[in-house]
């Protein structure tokens, strides 16, 4: 199949986004490579198209979690946002590691169902993006589901190339109030990540929780606890980013950890 299958998050991203796997602060292992692909889909068509990639490409995807070629994938959808309604992600530990990945997804699909064009038909136009991830929390989620059907926003920024290092640099010091509010359950997860190439969207911030009120909610109190620690503090992405767009998701499925 021609596609790439890649947060998001992405909104939910990556040792454990979870429910959509994340990277933890204090991984030792170096941050993922995520690969996101948007798509513009026929809305009539989503709930086949899913129950189709269940049954279909998620145990493809399953097997190269276990096999240890990527890190997680997973499919998110819109609850509302922009015109890329349908969102593929894929994390992996570099760029050749995703691309390798993809081939191989494309190969086992292509072998066992070769005349299956139905993401084609139904998702007729796509990009791709690859990110480096920054920085996530650990921990946080409902195994028992994977997730399935929780709230994910993905914020997308257009910044300054040259103080993205300053931004990851913030997020380093700020991710210990996150995995606060995701060790409380107020979050399912927080991670943010960084353009190796693709559009004009150069930063991602994605955030996940049960449902939207609980996601709106941490939000919410994360502002709260950030205005708390600096009453008259500003933000690097405030000074460095000049335009952004929020999207929210829900997760459709998602690979879980290997076996």
């Amino acid at each position: 199949m021609d596609r790439i299958i890649a947060l998001a998050a992405v909104c939910a991203l990556v040792l454990a986004l979870t429910p959509v796997t994340t990277y933890a602060q204090d991984d030792e292992q170096s941050p993922p490579t995520i690969v996101m692909t948007v798509a513009q889909c026929d809305r009539t068509m989503l709930g086949d198209l899913f129950e189709h990639d269940r049954e279909r490409s998620l145990p493809i995807l399953q097997e190269l979690v276990d096999e240890g070629m990527i890190w997680s994938a997973g499919v998110m959808a819109h609850w509302w946002g922009d015109e890329w309604n349908v969102v593929n992600v894929l994390m992996a530990d570099s760029e050749a590691s995703a691309m390798a990945a993809n081939s191989e997804i494309a190969s086992r699909y292509g072998e066992r169902y070769p005349d299956d064009n139905m993401w084609l038909e139904v998702c007729p136009r796509h990009r791709d993006s690859f990110y480096q991830g920054i920085v996530g929390t650990n921990g946080g989620g409902d195994d028992e589901d994977n997730g399935d059907g929780s709230a994910i926003a993905v914020s997308y920024f257009e910044c300054d190339y040259a103080r993205l290092g300053d931004i990851a640099a913030q997020d380093r010091e700020d991710i210990g109030v996150f995995q606060a509010l995701v060790d409380e359950g107020a979050m399912n997860f927080w991670g943010s990540a960084a353009h190796t190439w693709g559009n004009e969207w150069n930063y991602l911030v994605f955030q996940g929780a049960e449902d939207i009120p609980a996601l709106l909610d941490g939000i919410n109190e994360a502002g709260d606890r950030f205005q708390e620690l600096d009453p008259d503090g500003d933000t690097v992405v405030n000074e460095a980013c000049t335009a952004h767009k929020d999207n929210i998701y829900a997760q459709v499925y998602w690979t879980t950890d290997p076996e």
